[in-house]
C-alpha cells in the first residue's frame, strides 16, 4: 500500500528546543528569476554550533535490475558570507544509507567575512581541476553513474553542468564506490560559520540500466519515466523525498523535521485534488477548511476526510499544525464528499496519527499497520455527520472544549439553546460522545487539571489551578479529582514529586 504522512503546517518558529540554534531552514518560496514558478528556498544561517541539515532523497527504479542512474536538480545561490568555506554538500549512499561517494561544494572565492559570489565543486578524484559556478544564476546539474563498466568492474561519474540552457561544463570521473549502486542522494549543509540562500528545483534520481557512453552528451530517457519534484505545493515529506536536522549543541544532539514545519501548504486557501484519499488532524492551531461548496472551520482535533477528486485547501489567520496521511484507502470509500469528524475526549485518534507519522521513514510494513488501526479507528469509534442533529451535537461538543475554563459555562443553558428538546438533545450527545454533556465537561476539566498540576502543582495553589479549569469551589474541584482520579489533588502532587 502506497501511503504517506506528513505535516501542514504555517508556523515557521521552531520548537522551543531548537530556540537559539540555527540551521538551514526549508521554505517553498517563489522562483527569484520567474514569480510563476515555486521552488526550495533554503536559508542558512550561521552558528557556531555543529549543524547539518540533510535532504533526503531515493532513487526512482524504472528498470528491474539497475547499474546505473541519472540524478539531476536546478540551482540558485546567492552571494555568501562565510568564515569556513564548506557550504554544503552531495552523497551519494547505498540502500543502507551508507556513504559511497560525494561532491563538495566550497566557497572559493574573495576573502573570509565577505560576501563571496563563487563556489567550487570538489568531487572524489576530482581534487585538481576544480568546476566553478556563480551567484545569482540557475544552474542545471545533472549526474550520471555507471556502475561495473564493462568486465573491468570500474565506476564512472559524468557530471553535465548548465547556464541558460548551454552546457557549460562536462566531466567524467572515475569514482571509486565499491560494489554496490547508489540508490540515495543526501543533500546536506552546513551551518558552521556560513550563511547565504540557496534555492532548488525539479530534483529527480532515476535509476536506469543505461550503458555507459565515453562522449560527452548525456544518456536520454523519457520525461515521463523520470520522477520529478517540484514544489507548487510545499516541500514533499515522505519516503522518496525527505528533510532532517541533526543538531549538535554541546553533548546533545537534536533531530528535527524542517519540512515539517515549514510547508505552509495550503495557506493561500488555493483549491486542489489529487487522485487518493487524505486524512487530516488537526494537532495545533485553528484553521477553515475549503472546499467548493462548503466552509468549515477546524481545530484541534478535527479530523477531515478528502475524497479523490475533491478541491479544497486551508486558509488561516493562526497558526497551525496537521498531520496529513494520504493512501488509496479503500475503507473510506462510504465518504463521498470532505467530511469533517472530532476525535474523541481521550484523543485517541491524535496520538494514533502521531504515532504514524513518527514512524513514517521506519519499517514499511509497521508504518503500514499503524496507518490501517487509525484508518479503523475512524471508521469504529467516530460517528460522521448524518443529520443536521449530529452537527449541532459537534457545535456543542466544540463550545464546550473552547470555554470550560468559564466557571459560568451550563450545560443546561447548551442544550435549550440547540432548539430541540432538553432530553432529545442529551440522548443524541450521548450517543456520538458515548457520555452525557455534563460528564463531557467535567472530563475536559479534569484532564486540564491534571495537566496543569504537573506543570504548576509546586508553584500554583489548587484553588487557583481550579478556577483556570471553570471551577469557582476548590471542595467541589477536590471531590471532582478524586472521583475522577482515585486520589485527591493534593496526593496527586504528592506523588508527582515522589517520582
Amino acid at each position: 500500500m502506497d501511503i504517506h504522512a506528513r505535516i501542514i503546517s504555517n508556523d515557521n518558529e521552531l520548537t522551543p528546543e531548537f530556540r537559539g540554534l540555527y540551521g538551514a531552514r526549508f521554505y517553498t518560496d517563489y522562483d527569484p528569476e520567474n514569480p510563476n514558478n515555486r521552488v526550495i528556498k533554503i536559508l542558512t544561517s550561521n552558528t557556531t554550533h555543529n549543524v547539518n541539515s540533510t535532504t533526503n532523497i531515493g532513487g526512482n527504479a524504472i528498470v528491474s535490475s539497475p547499474s546505473s542512474f541519472v540524478f539531476e536538480m536546478r540551482y540558485y545561490f546567492e552571494p555568501i558570507w562565510y568564515y569556513r568555506p564548506k557550504y554544503w554538500a552531495i552523497e551519494f549512499c547505498n540502500k543502507a544509507n551508507a556513504r559511497m561517494f560525494s561532491l563538495g561544494f566550497f566557497v572559493s572565492s574573495d576573502q573570509p567575512n565577505t560576501d563571496a559570489k563563487k563556489l567550487s565543486i570538489k568531487a572524489d578524484g576530482l581534487e585538481a581541476d576544480e568546476i566553478t559556478l556563480c551567484a545569482n544564476r540557475w544552474y542545471k546539474l545533472k549526474f550520471e553513474y555507471y556502475h561495473n563498466i564493462d568486465q573491468l568492474k570500474e565506476s564512472k561519474l559524468k557530471l553535465f553542468i548548465y547556464s541558460n540552457q548551454e552546457k557549460t561544463v562536462t566531466r567524467d570521473i572515475q569514482i571509486n564506490a565499491g560494489g554496490e549502486l547508489p540508490t540515495r542522494a543526501l543533500l546536506i549543509h552546513s551551518a558552521t560559520n556560513i550563511k547565504g540562500v540557496q534555492y532548488l528545483d525539479d530534483i529527480s534520481f532515476t535509476l536506469t540500466d543505461r550503458s555507459y557512453s565515453s562522449g560527452d552528451e548525456p544518456c536520454k530517457i523519457s520525461e515521463e519515466l523520470i520522477d520529478l519534484y517540484t514544489f507548487n505545493d510545499g516541500i514533499p515529506s515522505d519516503r522518496d523525498f525527505y528533510v532532517d536536522m541533526r543538531l549538535k549543541k554541546i553533548d546533545d544532539f537534536l533531530t528535527m523535521d524542517p519540512a515539517a514545519w515549514n510547508t505552509a501548504q495550503g495557506t493561500s486557501g488555493i483549491k486542489h485534488t489529487h487522485d487518493f484519499y487524505e486524512v487530516m488532524l488537526v494537532q495545533t492551531g485553528e484553521a477553515v477548511f475549503l472546499t467548493e461548496k462548503s466552509e468549515y472551520p477546524i481545530y484541534e482535533g478535527s479530523i477531515v476526510i478528502v475524497p479523490p477528486g475533491v478541491k479544497h485547501g486551508i486558509i488561516s489567520e493562526h497558526k497551525y499544525n496537521i498531520i496529513s496521511i494520504t493512501g488509496n484507502f479503500e475503507k473510506l470509500s462510504r465518504f463521498d464528499d470532505a467530511t469533517v469528524l472530532y476525535d474523541n475526549i481521550y484523543g485517541e485518534g491524535k496520538k494514533l496519527a502521531e504515532l504514524a507519522l513518527y514512524n513514517r521513514f521506519g519499517k514499511e510494513e509497521y508504518f503500514t499497520s499503524l496507518c490501517d488501526s487509525y484508518i479503523n479507528f475512524i471508521l469504529l469509534n467516530l460517528d460522521y455527520p448524518k443529520s443536521d442533529m449530529a452537527a449541532i451535537v459537534y457545535a456543542m461538543m466544540d463550545n464546550i472544549k473552547k470555554n470550560f475554563d468559564n466557571s459560568e459555562l451550563s450545560v443546561v443553558k447548551l442544550l435549550k439553546e440547540s432548539g430541540y428538546a432538553k432530553d432529545y438533545v442529551r440522548t443524541k450527545f450521548f450517543e456520538i460522545a458515548k457520555m452525557t454533556p455534563k460528564k463531557y465537561l467535567t472530563t475536559i476539566r479534569m484532564k486540564k487539571a491534571k495537566e496543569l498540576l504537573s506543570l504548576y502543582g509546586d508553584d500554583v495553589s489548587i484553588s487557583k489551578i481550579a478556577e483556570q479549569c471553570g471551577i469557582v469551589d476548590p471542595a467541589v474541584f477536590s471531590k471532582n479529582f478524586k472521583q475522577y482520579y482515585g486520589i485527591s489533588p493534593k496526593q496527586y502532587i504528592k506523588k508527582r514529586g515522589s517520582e
